[in-house]
C-alpha cells in the first residue's frame, strides 16, 4: 500500500542525481556488516514505496521533512506495526537524513527535527516456540534413516543451530577456517560486524566431524548447496573453474521446514531453534549473562524476552485456582 503525504506537508519531487550520490546510499555505506547493509536496505526501500517510489535511491531525501516522517511513523501505527520495527524504519530514515545533512541537502534544523523525533512505545510478546526433546530425537531419526550428502550436512547445520543458538546469517557465513575441531570452538561473526565464539559441545562434535569427513577439507564456506538429487552443487566461473557456492541466509529456513515436515513435528522456524537453545539454557539455571554471551546480545534486556521461568510459574499459579 501505497503512503499519500497530504498537501498540507509539501509537495516531493524526485530526487535530482545531479545534486550527486543519494543520501541512502551514503548512510548505507556507514554500516559495518552485511546484514545490517541488507536488512537497511529493505526498509529504505519499503519507505520509498511508501513515497511512491521504487527504490531509495529515487526517493527525495533533500525534500523529506519532519511532518512527513511523523506522518510514516503515524503510518506503520495505524498499520499495527511492532514498536521495534517501527524504530528500525525511524532508525534508517534517521541515518539517512544525517547524511543529507552532511551532504548540504537538508539544513540543520530539518535534520535536528526528525532527529528528535520519538521512538514508537511499547512490545510485543515473541511468538517463537520452543522445541522439544521429542521433537529432536524425531527430526534426528529422520535425518540418520537418510544419511546421504545433503541429510548429513543439514544434521549439522541444524546441530549447530541447536547447540549454539546462531542466527541464520551466522551459519550461512562459517568458514572452513573459523572451525577448530581441536579446542572444540567455532568463530562467527554477529550482529554489528562483532566477532564471538561459540563451543562445540560432544553431540554437535559428532554431526561436524560427519559433515567434514563428506564435504572433503578444502577452504572455503563450510556448508555448501546441493542440487536436486541431494548431491554438491557446481558452477563454473569465468575462467571455467568448478566450484561449490555456500547455503545463503534465506535458504536455512527452507531446510528447517523440510526436516520438521520429513520428522512429522510441528513446523519450526531458525529463530524457534535460537529461542530454544536461550530457554534451554536458562531453565538449567544457567546465569543469564552468560547466556547473553552465548547468544551474542549486546544488551542483556534483550536476552531476558528469552527467559520463560516466571511463565512457568505463572501457569503452575493459575493451576491452582
Amino acid at each position: 500500500m501505497e503512503l499519500v503525504l497530504t498537501d498540507s506537508v509539501g509537495h516531493i519531487d524526485v530526487f535530482d542525481p545531479a545534486q550527486g550520490e543519494s543520501p541512502s546510499d551514503e548512510y548505507l555505506r556507514t554500516l559495518e556488516s552485511k546484514l545490517s547493509f541488507d536488512n537497511m536496505t529493505i526498509y529504505l526501500n519499503a519507505v520509498a514505496k511508501l513515497l511512491g517510489r521504487s527504490h531509495h535511491r529515487n526517493c527525495p531525501w533533500h525534500q523529506i521533512t519532519a511532518k512527513h516522517v511523523k506522518q510514516i511513523k503515524q503510518y506503520f501505527l495505524d498499520e499495527n506495526k511492532a514498536p521495534a520495527t517501527i524504530n528500525l524504519y525511524l532508525s534508517a530514515i534517521k541515518g539517512v537524513m544525517k547524511q543529507a545533512w552532511e551532504l548540504d541537502l537538508v539544513d540543520a534544523n530539518t535534520y535536528l527535527r526528525i532527529k528528535s523525533i520519538r521512538s514508537a512505545k511499547g512490545t510485543r510478546i515473541s511468538r517463537s516456540r520452543v522445541i522439544s526433546n521429542e521433537e529432536y530425537i524425531k527430526v534426528s531419526q529422520s535425518l540418520e534413516q537418510l544419511n546421504d550428502y545433503k541429510s548429513i550436512r543439514d544434521r549439522a547445520i541444524f546441530d549447530a543451530l541447536y547447540y549454539c543458538g546462531f542466527r541464520r546469517s551466522e551459519i550461512a557465513n562459517i568458514e572452513l577456517s573459523n572451525i577448530n575441531m581441536d579446542t572444540k570452538e567455532i568463530y562467527v561473526i554477529g550482529k554489528g560486524n562483532k566477532e564471538r565464539k561459540a563451543f562445540i559441545n560432544d553431540k554437535l562434535s559428532a554431526s561436524l566431524s560427519a559433515w567434514l569427513a563428506t564435504r572433503g577439507l578444502e577452504d572455503g564456506p563450510l556448508f555448501l548447496r546441493t542440487n536436486r538429487n541431494r548431491q554438491p552443487l557446481y558452477y563454473s566461473d569465468e575462467l571455467g573453474q568448478k566450484y561449490q557456492p555456500p547455503i545463503t541466509r534465506s535458504s536455512i529456513k527452507g531446510i528447517l521446514e523440510t526436516l520438521a515436515t520429513s520428522a512429522g513435528v510441528e513446523l519450526f522456524k531458525p529463530h524457534d531453534v535460537r529461542h530454544t537453545f536461550a530457554t534451554r539454557l536458562l531453565s538449567a539455571d544457567v546465569d543469564i549473562f552468560t547466556v547473553q554471551k552465548l547468544m551474542g546480545h549486546a544488551d542483556i534486556s534483550t536476552t531476558r524476552r528469552y527467559d520463560k521461568r516466571d511463565e512457568q510459574s505463572m501457569r503452575v499459579a493459575i493451576s491452582l485456582l
